[in-house]
């Protein structure tokens, strides 16, 4: 994986969601925009693959673990 991508899509997305005034609730431990990165990091390198992308990248230590059913919960609900 190239991370040099991954940090360029987070921060696109991260800009993108501060500029729809997008609110995070303060309880949650993965943001919107590292769930959204996550789901585009598993379509360009995991076949759409949610839950290896989600481990690859707790594993790595670029987004907080999270379970799959909770991610799912919120990549839905954005």
């Amino acid at each position: 994986m190239n991370e040099d991508y991954i940090v360029t899509v987070y921060w696109v997305i991260d800009e993108t969601l501060k500029r729809w005034e997008w609110q995070d609730d303060c309880r949650t431990s993965l943001s919107a925009a590292e769930v959204l990165t996550v789901a585009v990091v598993a379509a360009k390198y995991f076949q759409n693959h949610h839950e290896r992308a989600l481990y690859v990248l707790a594993a790595q230590g670029d987004v907080p673990f999270l379970s799959l059913s909770r991610f799912n919960r919120r990549l839905h609900a954005l």
